[in-house]
C-alpha cells in the first residue's frame, strides 16, 4: 500500500501530539518499592601474610556447608603470575577452603587479570559473616 503525503499528514500530527502529551501517572502497582532492610556490609579481612592478595566477606544465608559459590575477582598486573595458583582460607582459624579457579583474562605480562573462583562455602547462620583470604601459592600440578 502506497501512502501519499496528504494521507501521512494526520498520522504524523497524531504521533507528534502523543509524544508531546504528559506521561500518565504511575499506578499503585508501579510505585517505588521500599528499600530492602539489608544488614550493613561485613568488614573485609586484611592481608595477614606475605602472599595474601586480598579478602572477601561471605554473608551467611543459613545454607549447608559445601554449597558452591561463584565469584569473579580482578587482580592487578603481576599479582598472580603464570605458574602460580590461588589458595583460599578462612581469616579466623586459617582453615583452608576448597576452591577451583579459572583464568578468564590475562594482563599483557601474562599474569591473571580476572579469575572465576568456585568455592565450597562454609555453613553460616543467616545474617552472620566470615572473612576469606586469597593468597598466591606456587602451582600444584595445574597452574593458572
Amino acid at each position: 500500500m502506497k501512502l501519499t503525503r496528504r494521507e501521512l499528514a494526520p498520522l504524523t500530527l497524531s504521533i507528534a501530539a502523543a509524544c508531546a502529551s504528559p506521561a500518565p501517572q504511575a499506578s499503585a502497582q508501579q510505585q517505588r518499592q521500599p528499600p530492602l532492610n539489608l544488614p550493613p556490609p561485613p568488614p573485609l579481612p586484611t592481608p595477614q601474610q606475605a602472599n595474601d592478595l586480598g579478602g572477601l566477606a561471605l554473608l551467611g544465608d543459613g545454607g549447608p556447608a559445601g554449597a558452591v559459590m561463584l565469584i569473579g575477582h580482578a587482580f592487578p598486573p603481576g599479582a598472580v603470575p603464570r605458574g602460580h595458583g590461588l589458595a583460599l582460607r578462612l581469616a579466623s582459624g586459617d582453615r583452608p577452603i576448597e576452591a577451583t579457579l579459572q583464568v578468564l583474562a590475562r594482563h599483557s605480562d601474562g599474569s591473571a587479570r580476572t579469575v572465576l573462583i568456585g568455592l565450597a562455602a562454609p555453613a553460616l547462620p543467616r545474617g552472620s559473616h566470615a572473612g576469606v583470604l586469597i593468597a598466591r601459592v606456587p602451582a600444584r600440578g595445574g597452574a593458572l
